[in-house]
């Protein structure tokens, strides 16, 4: 093809160097990829016109983007990657200890394809999430031994501050499903209880979140 995609890569600004961006057209007929240069430019050629899912991987492991361009000849597009943050304190709802290694998961509430953003908190109960798109979240919060806990909040450029966060002890079964081989959260399960007996007393399909655990079970008898 003689379609070409452009562009440079940037975080904050600053040149994204040693990135890798990829483009692939929707309907399968092209695709190709192209590291970034210094100054973080790129250039993809021999791609057919067509609508094209064009993501960026970020070096070293950072938070990169997707999205969609449409390229006909020669197109340019420019990517900023996120540099929005978002941080708070979690605490026991009792006695107001800080608790660490509580996980935080944080989803972009207009757009739930963006990938959430998550955070563990230290040992003063301190979380940062960082390299998030700006605006409004809502976060997830879970411990061993607590009641899942969720909070709205916003992330900006200047930081956003979700303040001091407590979560409440529970009693309960905390499921969480991965893969048996690779360890990687599953995104839905089949769950079913059985009686005394061995046979099938309900059953329900399980969607799992981020972090292969669900939101509720409800189970329905057969």
């Amino acid at each position: 093809g003689a379609a070409i995609l452009t562009g440079r890569v940037t975080r904050g600004g600053r040149a994204a160097a040693d990135a890798r961006v990829s483009a692939y057209e929707k309907r399968g007929f092209s695709g190709g990829s192209s590291g970034t240069d210094d100054s973080g430019r790129y250039r993809i050629e021999g791609l057919v016109a067509g609508t094209y899912t064009v993501s960026v991987q970020a070096a070293g492991g950072r938070r990169g983007w997707s999205g969609e361009v449409n390229v006909d000849g020669e197109a340019a597009r420019d990517v900023d990657l996120p540099t929005a943050s978002l941080t708070g304190v979690v605490v026991d709802a009792a006695t107001g200890r800080a608790l660490s290694d509580v996980r935080v998961t944080a989803s972009l509430d207009d757009s739930p394809g963006t990938r959430p953003g998550f955070a563990t908190t230290d040992s003063n109960g301190r979380f940062v999430l960082d390299e998030l798109d700006a605006g409004a979240y809502t976060m997830t919060l879970r411990r061993a031994g607590y009641r899942e806990t969720r909070r709205a909040a916003s992330a900006t450029e200047a930081g956003g501050d979700a303040g001091t966060i407590e979560l409440a002890r529970g009693e309960g079964l905390e499921l969480r499903v991965v893969d048996g081989v690779f360890q990687i959260p599953l995104r839905s399960v089949s769950v079913s209880a059985r009686d005394g007996s061995g046979a099938v007393v309900a059953s329900a399909w399980v969607r799992l979140d981020a972090e292969g655990k669900p939101h509720h079970v409800r189970l329905y008898s057969i």
